[in-house]
This record gives structure tokens, C-alpha cells and sequence, in this order.
């Protein structure tokens, strides 16, 4: 089993001062439109409780993708993260078989706390951005309290993805100077 080595790549990974952030493609999955091959898929990517989450609440494909990718690049964040702070790792940081490798079952499963962020174990804070079969996860470690106080987190990360074009909107032009 490859886990999501064989069903993504990494698209970038950047250590930036507010964290590690990577971000992941996912690879055509053959599937067309075959439920069992998607629910394989799905499995062999994800932490059996996500993919349970994913499988089960999700209600079209593309937000599962979208899920999955989500998942699969801040599981690859986290492993880089601990890797790059491991004194003499034989792993690269950024070595696409570690960071997309199978999951085992000891490691974080990567839902939701009540308000949405990525519940992450205690000392770490993260991110997750997620479009079409794109995802992007940037995450840190942190010694502060980062439980919700007033309604709020006392402390976050964040990250998000957006489309862009060079091309104008349809229906305007740029004008010639």
C-alpha cells in the first residue's frame, strides 16, 4: 500500500516564518465514476476515521476530493515538520514517499474542533486550504494555550488558495494605453 503516494504529489513545500506549508495535487484516480473504486481511493489516502467522516458527510465527489486533498497535504506538512526537527532523520523534509506514504492507524486524524480549525494535537497549530484537487496545510508548533476563550482561539495559523487569472472577466476588455 502507497497510501496517498500513489494518489497525489506535492505541488510545493515552503518553510516560511509562520510555519512549514505544503501543498499537494491529486492524481487522476481511474475511478470514473465507479463508487467502490472511490471509496478504495478515499481509504487508501486518508486515516480510516477521516475517511469515514469524508465518505459518510461529504455529498458529491468533488467536496471529497476536495477533503481528501485538504488531509493529505496537512498529514504531509505535519510528517515534515517532525521530520525536519529530528536530529540526523535519514529522511529528506520534503521526500514525496514519506510525506504521502500510508497512514498508520497511531497517527493524528485530522477533523474539525467545534469551530472549524483543523483539531491538531496539543503544541501544534495549523491550516488547511482546499480547491478542486488542490489542497495546501500550513503548520507550526507552539507552546501557547491554544484553547477557545471568549468564543475565539488565543492563537492561529492561516492559509487559504484562490483561482487566478491573467485574462480579464468575460465581457471586458483591458484598455490599450
Amino acid at each position: 500500500d502507497k497510501g496517498a503516494a500513489a494518489a497525489a504529489e506535492v505541488a510545493f513545500s515552503l518553510d516560511l516564518p509562520e510555519g512549514r506549508c505544503i501543498g499537494v495535487r491529486l492524481l487522476p484516480t481511474g475511478c470514473d465514476d465507479d463508487d467502490d473504486c472511490d471509496r478504495e481511493w478515499v481509504r487508501s489516502c486518508l486515516h480510516p476515521s477521516e475517511a469515514e467522516y469524508g465518505l459518510s458527510s461529504l455529498n458529491s465527489s468533488k467536496a471529497l476530493e476536495s477533503f481528501v486533498a485538504g488531509r493529505v497535504a496537512m498529514r504531509a506538512a505535519l510528517r515534515s515538520l517532525d521530520a525536519s526537527s529530528e536530529e540526523e532523520d535519514a529522511r529528506e523534509d520534503d521526500d514525496e514517499a514519506s510525506l504521502l506514504g500510508p497512514v498508520g492507524p497511531d497517527e493524528v486524524v485530522v477533523l474539525r474542533d467545534e469551530h472549524g480549525r483543523p483539531a491538531l494535537p496539543p503544541g501544534y497549530l495549523g491550516s488547511i486550504s482546499h480547491k478542486g484537487r488542490m489542497g495546501a496545510a500550513l503548520v507550526t508548533r507552539t507552546t501557547a494555550d491554544t484553547t477557545i476563550t471568549n468564543g475565539g482561539p488565543n492563537e492561529g495559523v492561516g492559509i487559504d488558495l484562490e483561482r487566478t487569472s491573467s485574462s480579464p472577466p468575460k465581457g471586458r476588455r483591458r484598455r490599450k494605453s
